[in-house]
């Protein structure tokens, strides 16, 4: 029924199978036809990926100072909701499985590997000297795809230490002067700190964090997981002479006048995280030093203030970068105190006020004035970007306490919408 040499007539037969009659030999058949062409479509995908980046500079928009690889980046970001680390990356990957890394391209046309899988052995081999990247490289084709990914990549970390010990051990001595922390947002008023360690002191760190939380264990009822995360913050903040009651952070928080009064239960906005509980944003107000932005939770409005020099004042700045939040480039989650203040239709003749200002980060600020793109402010103070292959896409800023600039596009049938 399917014909897995031949994906695009898999695509076409899937597309007129009847789930409801069908057997569930047929279903079972679907289901693994569909993974084979999704798998092709992906490998396509690169195929097109790859030529757009080998382009010629500067085709077909004007000459700058962007490599083919950047203006494909450009292009593909905002056009598959891409970030821009995620793009470039994703550009980069193209090139290299077109070029060295070919097999995993061609395993994964063929739907030997599904994407992850693919990743996780380009990422695997990505650090090694070409030979030694192609004997690990066979080497974990002849069972990848009868593995499930985690089976894949511990099996990667001992092809890897096994085929390259010196190239470990000098790998980890680079990673180990990189160690960082960092915080991710997660859902729900919750976040991740993520510390990358070197293996023995995560280990020993981890056993003193267990060692406490179970030591509470009699006098402490709560499950193992919440007494080890505050185990954890007891250590970190008793460091520092504070506690997690009085937080020595200095943040800046978002609230609506009737939170902070008690009188409604409208959420918080915290800069660089989100939308944080009612909750929680009292507590910031009574226990740290803060900044607040007190909003309308209906409008999300700020009172505007005009200028007339190219410097903006320094309310109005505030201001623009409270109202923005994130750089206004499609799909850039850049926050804006890192942001650069860009006149969307130049001074001066463009005022330097709130309905022109907008912030940008410094690489999609160069690409406004050097890479082809074009803006235009529209009411609302949403922004109109066209890319050079004439792709349209709008942003607009959030509703402080709400979601993030959306992106709407583009409209690549549209001719209203085309050059």
């Amino acid at each position: 029924m399917f014909d897995a040499s031949r994906p695009a007539d898999a695509v076409s037969a899937l597309a007129l199978l009847d789930e409801g009659f069908a057997s569930r030999t047929e279903l079972v058949a679907g289901i693994e036809a569909s993974a084979q062409a999704i798998a092709w479509l992906q490998a396509r995908q690169i195929d097109l990926v790859a030529e757009l980046a080998e382009r010629p500079e500067g085709e077909p928009g004007p000459p700058g100072p962007f490599t083919a690889r950047e203006l494909a980046a450009l292009e593909i970001g905002p056009l598959l909701s891409l970030s821009s680390p995620v793009a470039s990356d994703r550009v980069d990957l193209a090139v290299e499985w077109s070029g060295p890394r070919s097999a995993i391209l061609a395993a994964l046309r063929r739907g030997d590997l599904d994407w992850a899988k693919a990743r996780a052995l380009a990422d695997a081999v990505a650090v090694l000297p070409p030979e030694i990247a192609r004997r690990v490289e066979d080497a974990a084709l002849v069972r990848a795809g009868q593995q499930t990914c985690a089976q894949l990549r511990a099996s990667l970390r001992r092809l890897v230490a096994r085929h390259d010990p010196l190239g470990a051990e000098c790998r980890h001595q680079v990673q180990r002067a990189q160690r960082s922390v960092c915080l991710r947002p997660l859902d729900d008023g919750m976040a991740e700190l993520l510390a990358v360690l070197p293996a023995d002191v995560a280990v020993a760190a981890y056993g003193a964090v267990d060692a406490l939380a179970k030591a509470r264990r009699d006098t402490d009822d709560r499950g193992i997981g919440a007494r080890r995360a505050d185990a954890l913050v007891e250590l970190l903040l008793s460091a520092s002479g504070a506690t997690s009651a009085g937080l020595p952070a200095v943040l800046q928080v978002a609230v609506p006048a009737g939170t902070l009064l008690g009188l409604g239960d409208e959420p918080g906005w915290m800069p660089g995280y989100g939308p944080i509980p009612a909750s929680m944003a009292r507590d910031i107000a009574r226990s740290a030093t803060w900044q607040r932005i007190l909003f309308d939770p209906a409008s999300g409005a700020v009172l505007d203030v005009g200028a007339t020099r190219h410097d903006p004042p320094a309310p109005l700045e505030r201001f623009v970068r409270a109202r923005d939040a994130m750089c206004r480039f499609p799909g850039c989650r850049a926050q804006a105190r890192r942001c650069d203040l860009d006149h969307t239709a130049p001074y001066p003749h463009g005022p330097t006020n709130a309905d022109n200002l907008h912030v940008l980060c410094r690489r999609h600020h160069r690409v406004k004035h050097e890479g082809g793109w074009r803006v235009q402010a529209l009411p609302g103070n949403r922004l109109r970007w066209r890319s050079p292959t004439g792709a349209v896409y709008e942003t607009e800023p959030p509703r402080l306490g709400g979601e993030s600039c959306t992106i709407r596009g583009p409209s690549l049938t549209s001719s209203a919408q085309r050059e």
